[in-house]
């Protein structure tokens, strides 16, 4: 982002925002001392400080990091059913990389339980904001799931879809089929 290289007029311009509870303002911070750039020492407490006050006003990119960071444990105490919720909650506002992460946690339940309605749920999300990996997903779990043809035909037009975009998965599955 554009605020990687803060001058210190425009660091104390952000601080300053802050006060009014600017979520962008929390989350740019955040990320400052979590990368420890923007003039900020490298700091993951702070950093999940700055980012969980973004996250607490709905900034999509701040709840998926806060969400991975309880997931992690890194920079707070660590709290799997946190950071699934901090991640759904971004993925239902459209962010896409937590729409993704979401729907692979339920889909291979490294983190959770299995659950493929949520892993579909989430990955028909990503699926409908063009990520061909989603789209891909998407039909493999209809393919693979439904007998009939006609529902079959909805799962191969979201393979056929990740294919148009050069999904090479999706090709090999479309192939085969």
């Amino acid at each position: 982002s554009s605020s990687n290289n803060l001058d210190e007029k425009s660091q104390k311009l952000l601080e300053e925002c802050m006060d009014t509870h600017y979520g962008m303002a929390f989350y740019n911070i955040g990320i400052g001392y979590l990368k420890g750039t923007c003039g900020y020492p490298k700091d993951i407490y702070k950093a999940f400080n700055y980012l969980k006050q973004a996250a607490d006003q709905f900034n999509a990119k701040a709840l998926y990091n806060v969400g991975l960071m309880y997931i992690k444990g890194d920079g707070c105490v660590k709290d799997v059913k946190k950071g699934l919720n901090e991640l759904m909650t971004a993925a239902s506002i459209g962010h896409l990389k937590s729409q993704l992460l979401a729907a692979d946690y339920y889909y291979f339940g490294e983190i959770t339980p299995k659950n493929y309605e949520l892993a579909y749920e989430y990955y028909l999300m990503a699926a409908e904001a063009k990520d061909p990996y989603a789209m891909y997903s998407v039909g493999y779990m209809i393919v693979n799931k439904e007998k009939s043809w006609v529902e079959r035909y909805v799962g191969i037009d979201w393979l056929r879809k990740a294919a148009d975009l050069g999904y090479q998965q999706a090709i090999e599955l479309l192939k085969k089929l």
